[in-house]
């Protein structure tokens, strides 16, 4: 009997706390539907005021004539690129282009002998590489020249793909290098650069000569790089152990530092 006793008194001291969280859990419980009955009327204010704000008559139209706009009307698409041959009077017109280019290229090299960086700039802008590029992809699809010649002048620098990139990847690609490291070489390095551009143009326009679309009379005197100068710049692999690749690199080495120390007043 006495363990019974102690049995119903243990059973009551649990059965207090239990009952004493009852209420806990009926207030969470009404606390939840409260807010999300809140949440819902919420929601609801959002959706009238949207459909409130759909159903509103639209917007006048924006001012015209001599009336200031806030923004600008749209260009004008640039006509669609022409496909196809190009005609014998589109080659004749592509190869001036490319004897101009050539000559701005003259000037560049006397601006960049003198240290005169933005002679180069504005000698070989941008606008000049996408001239080169437009005249020389004419001469690669016209039907007034060889297969032969169309191969040599090649496609465009970065869209080959499968084929030949010919003189005109060469030319703009030395072009797009020389303007991107402007400020950062010595007269020696923007000459190279030029040197190369020089050669693939002079390419062009003897193709340009021999089909007659060029009077010779027309083409700059070319002179070029020894080839001593070349070899320190486009280093070759020597199958017999490699002392020739560092010598050229050497080479090279002391040419920058005279042409530094010459810019800087150090000799």
């Amino acid at each position: 009997m006495a363990v019974s006793r102690w049995l119903w008194v243990v059973a009551a001291a649990l059965a207090a706390p239990l009952a004493a969280l009852t209420p806990r859990r009926t207030l969470v419980r009404q606390a939840a539907l409260g807010s999300t009955a809140c949440s819902f009327a919420s929601i609801g204010a959002l959706l009238l005021q949207q459909r409130a704000r759909l159903a509103a008559p639209p917007l006048p139209p924006p001012p015209q004539g001599d009336e200031t706009q806030s923004v600008p009307p749209p260009l004008p698409r640039p006509p669609p690129p022409r496909r196809g041959a190009a005609t014998p009077e589109e080659t004749r017109a592509a190869f001036a282009r490319l004897l101009a280019v050539r000559r701005a290229v003259d000037d560049a090299e006397a601006h960049a002998a003198a240290r005169r960086w933005e002679g180069v700039r504005s000698a070989v802008s941008d606008r000049l590489v996408g001239e080169l590029q437009a005249a020389a992809t004419v001469l690669a699809r016209s039907e007034a020249l060889g297969a032969e010649a169309r191969r040599e002048v090649g496609w465009a620098w970065g869209a080959c793909g499968w084929r030949r990139c010919g003189a005109q990847a060469d030319a703009a690609q030395a072009l797009c290098k020389l303007r991107a490291n402007l400020g950062m070489i010595v007269p020696l390095e923007a000459l190279f650069y030029l040197d190369i551009a020089k050669r693939a143009l002079d390419e062009i326009v003897a193709i340009g000569v021999a089909e007659g679309f060029i009077a010779a009379a027309d083409v700059p005197h070319s002179e070029y790089l020894p080839r001593e100068t070349l070899e320190m710049f486009l280093v070759r692999d020597d199958d017999e152990g490699g002392d020739e690749a560092s010598e050229f690199l050497e080479d090279y080495e002391a040419a920058v530092l005279r042409e530094l120390n010459a810019e800087l007043g150090l000799d």
